[in-house]
C-alpha cells in the first residue's frame, strides 16, 4: 500500500489519498492506433480515404463491395471536435450508383486480443452528427469487424429519429432507449472483452450497452477493423447529413489493468472532498475510505471514461481524518 506524502491540510483537517497496488504487476496497455486527424499527423483537407492508411469500401445495392473507389462521402474537415483543428467525416455528398448503399471508412488494426494476452480492447472517439439541409435523413455507424471482414457488432446513430441502436452479428437492430442531438459533440467509449465474448458501450457518460455478445458462436473473436460508416436510407435521394469523428483511439490491455492513480482535488475539511481517479478506459475502480488504514468502506464504484473518473465525498465534511484508496473491481 502506497500512501502519498505532503497531504493537503485545511483548517486542521487531514485528508489523505491512498492508492492500493495490484497484487501482481500486469503487462502494460498497448495503444494500437491513435489519431486526431491533425496536419501534424500528416492529414490534409480532402478525402480521408487514401490518407495515413485509411481505406474506403463501398457497398452496392446488390450486396457486392468495392474498395478504395470512393471519391465522395468522406473526408477531412475543419474545425475538429473539442477545439481541435481537423476531424474525419463520413457522409454529406452522394455516392455514385450502383455503389451507393453504404460507405465504410476504416484503418486495419488486425488484433488477436486473446493470442497476444491483451484480451481487453477499448475504442474511444468523439462524434458529432450534422443534420440534413434537405428532407432526407440517414444512418451513421461505428461497426466492428473481425479479421475475416465479418461483422461482430455495431452502434447505429439513426438521424431519422435521433435514436441510438445496437446492431448484432446477425444485423439485428435493438434500440438502446437513448437519443442524440444534431450538431452536439459527444464522447463514445466501447469496451470489448474477447475472453468472455462481451462488450459494453458508454455514450456521453451513460451506459448504452452492457454485457452484450461481441459475436455469434463460430465467428472468429479477433478485431480486424473499426469502421465509421454512412448508410443512406433511400439510395437515390440520400440526405446531405454527415458525421464528424475525432480523437480516434484503440487500446488493448491484459485482464488486469495498470494500477490507478488517485489524487485529492479539494481536501474537504469544512466541505466535501473531491477526488480524481486516473486509470484505463473501460475498467471499473472502487474508491474506499478509512480513518485508520485498517477498516475500509467502499464509497463509490466508477467506470473510467476518457481517462478519468471524479468522485465527491460529501461524508468527508467536518471529518478530522479521512484516507482513501482506489482498487480495480474485476
Amino acid at each position: 500500500m502506497n500512501t502519498k506524502n505532503n497531504l493537503p491540510r485545511r483548517a486542521g483537517v487531514l485528508i489523505a489519498a491512498v492508492v492500493l497496488l495490484l497484487a501482481v504487476a500486469a503487462p502494460a496497455a498497448v495503444t494500437n492506433y491513435s489519431t486526431g486527424f491533425e496536419s501534424a499527423q500528416g492529414y490534409t483537407n480532402g478525402l480521408l480515404a487514401g490518407q495515413q492508411g485509411w481505406v474506403s469500401q463501398l457497398l452496392a445495392t446488390n450486396g457486392t463491395f468495392v474498395t478504395n473507389s470512393g471519391t465522395t462521402g468522406n473526408g477531412i474537415t475543419a474545425p475538429g471536435i473539442g477545439g481541435s483543428a481537423l476531424a474525419g467525416y463520413v457522409g454529406f455528398s452522394p455516392l455514385a450508383p450502383p455503389y451507393n448503399k453504404e460507405i465504410d471508412l476504416f484503418r486495419f488494426v488486425n488484433l488477436d486480443p486473446v493470442g497476444s494476452n491483451q484480451p481487453i480492447v477499448t475504442f474511444f472517439t468523439k462524434l458529432n452528427v450534422i443534420d440534413s439541409g434537405n428532407t432526407n435523413y440517414d444512418s451513421f455507424y461505428f461497426d466492428f469487424h473481425n479479421k475475416d471482414g465479418l461483422l461482430l457488432f455495431g452502434i447505429e446513430f439513426n438521424n431519422a429519429n435521433l435514436t441510438i441502436y445496437r446492431v448484432d452479428s446477425t444485423n439485428a437492430f435493438v434500440s438502446t432507449g437513448r437519443f442524440f442531438t444534431n450538431s452536439v459533440e459527444y464522447p463514445l467509449l466501447v469496451t470489448m472483452n474477447f475472453l468472455s465474448n462481451r462488450y459494453s458501450a458508454i455514450f456521453n457518460g451513460v451506459m448504452i450497452a452492457t454485457n452484450q455478445p461481441i459475436a455469434i458462436p463460430g465467428r472468429a473473436l479477433n478485431l480486424g477493423t473499426v469502421d465509421a460508416a454512412w448508410s443512406p436510407h433511400i439510395t437515390a435521394t440520400p440526405g446531405n447529413n454527415w458525421m464528424k469523428f475525432d480523437d480516434w483511439r484503440i487500446v488493448s490491455s491484459p485482464v488486469a489493468p495498470d494500477r490507478p492513480q488517485l489524487r485529492v482535488l479539494t481536501p474537504g475539511g469544512a466541505g466535501a472532498a473531491t477526488l480524481r481517479l486516473t486509470g484505463l478506459d473501460g475498467f471499473q475502480f472502487a474508491v474506499d475510505t478509512s480513518t485508520n488504514l485498517v477498516t475500509w468502506q467502499a464509497v463509490a464504484t466508477n467506470t473510467v471514461f476518457d481517462g478519468i473518473a471524479d468522485y465527491t465525498d460529501s461524508s468527508a465534511t467536518g471529518k478530522t481524518r479521512r484516507l482513501y484508496r482506489a482498487r480495480w473491481v474485476p
